[in-house]
Formats: structure tokens, sequence, C-alpha cells
């Protein structure tokens, strides 16, 4: 994957390039094994919001994140306190179980909150990860955690049920044990307080008329084009869209809000769009502007984010950006580059046809072979079809075609193939030819050898007896064609008085079609 292009904004605490080994000497050295997963069976967990500072680790590379609006679950009886979802960045299944005494609750810690298999060395083997009291000891430029020799974390009980703790300068770490050594891996948090959450998820108005639609957006540095669907109602001056809160699926149907104005829909900034627990965090609607001051590109929030409305076609479009943010904050410095959904388009979603034609792919980027690296492509695919139908990306392939013939992988070329083939499952991640980097981009290793020309296209296999193609897309050429194809292609349609004509939607006409061994032959066919 190529995360290490999307930073993150903000403040970093840089580490030594050693392993980020912690003083273990306070630690048991064989831990309890015990992990809580339904602490009191049927009760309703209360919904606590997380204010503070949330910690993860990136290679050697401490994090430094706001973790206001994630999200903990708490449990309470008499005499016992529970806590779920403790950390901001990474999952946990299992509580921490504290006593309460007055108007305290005390953790002992260590505590049990992820249990699992976990590859070491080529070995299956027993992984737990725990909740460790600690502190962040920062050398010049250099920090890391170092586990306390009182192992207790502790809050104050407010009488509105929120927890404030005794030492707001605690770190409850997240450190590994795999029956070997103990190690700082994942996330922890600084808590400031934990809030009863009063926040209600938005609803749209009963009898509205939604409209499945389809939302697209390029990708931020390379081009392509992500799609999702989302619906959309229009009443009056009234615009309620549902699936803007893109990949978070729990959200879906959470609607934002806007107003038309002639032909403009606008949106206010900071909409509430519920708790997203795939996530661990409540999440917001946040328009702002897109700039490219280097390389990679800035998020600017704005009050509300603009959208044109073509009531002719149906289509909203926007030469703004918008975010999907944890919390509702002024300043961005929490947000991931791969977050921003930047001059969005939403489009009536065709449905009721099959696809006919794909947008050809983009070039990124092509490094010819060299002594110690192979030939590298890196393309971009759209996820939607030129009339706007979404593509099932299962059955988007590709296909090479190197000095006109097509290239063939071969077990010997790449072991991890059970059989030769030339056509290859787009997404495909396999480390040894291919890496698949991102949903709609794609990394291919070609062997070093000789070629005057390289191209290649997509080919849709929503019927396989009739397979769809993109055009080919140039990635180093002489100049001269040479193209034999591998399969018989399509260049041109006729009208049966033999007059050229576009592809028709539908009906009967004259199809030009070159054969693989270079002929040109016609035939009939019917169009549905």
């Amino acid at each position: 994957m190529k995360k290490a292009l999307f930073p993150v904004i903000i403040t970093t605490l840089a580490l030594p390039a050693l392993p980020a080994m912690a003083n273990i000497g306070d630690l048991p050295s064989q831990p309890s094994h015990v992990i809580i997963t339904d602490p009191v069976p049927g009760a309703v967990p209360e919904v606590l919001v997380k204010s503070g500072l949330g910690f993860i680790r990136l290679g050697n590379q401490l994090d430094v994140l706001p973790s206001d609006g994630s999200l903990t679950k708490m449990i309470r009886t008499a005499d016992k306190l529970y806590l779920g979802n403790i950390f901001s960045w990474s999952a946990t299944t299992g509580w921490i179980v504290g006593d309460i005494d007055g108007n305290t609750v005390t953790f002992e810690l260590p505590q049990l909150v992820r249990d699992e298999m976990a590859d070491i060395d080529g070995v299956l083997t027993p992984q737990q990860y725990y909740a460790v009291a600690c502190e962040m000891q920062v050398r010049g430029s250099s920090a890391d955690m170092v586990p306390l020799p009182t192992q207790t974390f502790s809050f104050e009980i407010a009488p509105d049920g929120s927890l404030t703790p005794s030492d707001p300068e605690l770190f409850m770490g997240n450190f590994l044990f795999d029956g070997r050594s103990w190690q700082w891996n994942m996330d922890g948090d600084f808590y400031t307080s934990l809030s009863s959450q009063t926040l209600k998820a938005p609803e749209a108005p009963a009898g509205l008329n939604f409209t499945p639609m389809v939302l697209t957006y390029p990708h931020i540095l390379y081009g392509g084009a992500y799609a999702r669907p989302v619906e959309v109602a229009l009443s009056g001056a009234d615009c309620y869209i549902k699936g803007m809160a893109v990949k978070v699926t729990d959200l879906a149907d959470s609607p934002i809000h806007g107003t038309l104005e002639g032909k403009v829909v606008s949106f206010d900034s900071y909409q509430y769009l519920g708790n997203s627990w795939l996530f661990g965090f409540t999440q917001y609607f946040l328009g702002g502007q897109t700039a490219y001051s280097s390389l990679y590109p800035e998020f600017t929030p704005c009050d509300r984010m603009e959208m044109l409305y073509d009531e002719t076609t149906g289509c909203y479009s926007s030469d703004m950006s918008f975010v999907i943010v944890p919390a509702e904050q002024a300043e961005a410095e929490n947000l991931y580059y791969e977050n921003i959904y930047a001059s969005p388009s939403i489009l009536p979603l065709a449905t009721d046809s099959k696809i006919s034609s794909l947008v050809r792919p983009q070039l990124n980027t092509f490094s010819e072979a060299n002594t110690e690296m192979p030939n590298v492509i890196d393309f971009v695919v759209s996820m939607i079809s030129p009339d706007n139908q979404l593509l099932d990306m299962s059955k988007l392939y590709f296909e090479f075609f190197m000095d006109g013939a097509p290239f063939e992988f071969t077990p010997s070329i790449d072991p991890a193939l059970p059989q030769s083939a030339s056509r290859i499952p787009f997404g495909t991640t396999d480390y040894i030819c291919f890496v698949a980097q991102e949903e709609i981009v794609q990394m291919v290793a070609i062997p070093d050898m000789a070629f005057s020309d390289l191209k290649m296209r997509l080919v849709y296999m929503e019927d396989p007896e009739n397979p769809v193609y993109s055009d080919f897309m140039e990635i180093k050429t002489s100049g001269v064609e040479q193209i034999g194809y591998g399969h018989d292609v399509t260049i041109g349609y006729f009208d049966l008085q033999g007059r050229p004509i576009p592809r028709p939607d539908s009906g009967m006409a004259i199809r030009k079609v070159r054969g693989t061994d270079g002929s040109i032959r016609f035939e009939k066919t019917i169009i549905r």
C-alpha cells in the first residue's frame, strides 16, 4: 500500500531507529490471559465521548493526534465500572474493569484488551495486547513510552457520569505480549475526559422521495475515479443527501442537509452524521477547499460547501472538497490526506443496462527495468463507466500487449500463479509480480526483457462470452502501430446501408472486426 504517500497533518515526535522496546522490569513476565468480552450480559452500554490526545506508531515515528470524538463504551454496576473501546486508533474487543470507591474508579493494570493468533517467524502464535499505565519520556527529539512502577489508572466520577482522570498526564499504552517479551506496539491515549454523549444522529423528514445516484470523485494525486452509491432528495429548497460519509458504511443513511438557491446548493459544515463504531469515532461532514502547495494537497475548512445543481440533467458538481472528520474541530490537524473528497460530482445512476464501455486507464508512472528492478507500471482506473454505471470491480481485468502480442504472465515469472495467464484480475495483491496499492490504483511488475511497444487495456467480464474492452493506454511506444490483438476487436459500426455510424444503443448494425490474425471481417449484430 502507498500509505506513506498520505502523511498525517499532525505534530510528530521522532523516535530512534531502534526497536520500540519499553522498559519491562515492572511488568509481569506472564500476565493474565483473561479477556472480558461481555462484562454484564444483557446490559446496554452508555456511549462516552473521549477528549484528549491519541498516539499511533507508524514505523519508528510516534504520531500525536487529537482523539476528540473517539467513542468509548461504559457499563457501571454498584461496585464495578467497565470500559470498552479504550483506544482511539486500534480496535479492542476486550473491556477493562475498575473498582469503584466513592467517586473514584481505579483500574489495576495491565489488563488484556485483544487476543489473536499472529504469524511470528512463520509460526501461528497466540498474541495478546494489554492496556498498560505509562508515561511518555521525551529526550530532545526522541520519545518513547515507559511503564510506571505502580500500574494503576484512576478516574474521578462526576455527578453527571462523566469521567476525569485523576492524573491527566498518565498514558494508557497498548503493549503487545507474544509469550516472549513485552513491546509497545500500537497506540494509547492521554485522557482529558470521558463525557456522556447527548447528540442524536440526523433524520430526514418523513415522506421524502430519495433517488439512487452515484457520487464520484478523483483520486487526489493520480486521477481515476472513485464511485459510491448515494441517495438524493430535493423538496422545494431543501436538499438531503444520504451516503456522503464515504467508506463509513455504518452511517450510510445519515443525511446532510443543504439549501437550494438558484442553481447552487449550500451545505453547512460540521453537520453531525452519527457514531461510527466501524472507525470508533463520532463523524462530521466538513466542507472546504483543497490546494496543492507541494506534491501533497492541503485541505482548508470552510463554513459551507457549495454544489452546482443542473436541473436538466439532475447532476450536482463542485470544485470544492469535503471530508468526514472524527470531531467538530475548527482545525483539521487530525485528517488524513486520503480522506479528502475533492471535486465531487453526484450523477444519476444508470442501473438498467449492461456495461457497454469502459473509461481508459490512466498511467501514473512507468519505471523501466534496471539492474535491480523490473519494469514497474503504476496505473489508475475508474470505478464508474462513461454512462454512470457502477462497475463490479471483481469483474474487472487488465491485460498487456508487448510489441503487438499479448503478454503472458507465467509461473516461471511469478511462482504465485497457478497457471499462465494474460488476463489478470484488477486488484491482484500477489507481492511477487503485482501489487495492488489502493482500490483504484494498481502496480504491476514485468521482468526485464527487450520490447519496443507496451500497451494495456481493461477488460470487463460481466458477460464472459462478450467481454467489454477499454481503449488501449500506451505505456511505451516506438511510434509504430504493432498491436496484433489477442482477441477479436471491434473497430467500427455501420448501418444496414453500409454508412459509418457510432455504436448504437440498440437495434441491428454491421460491426467491423479485426481478427486475431489481423484480418478484417464484417458481421451483422443485434445490440440489446
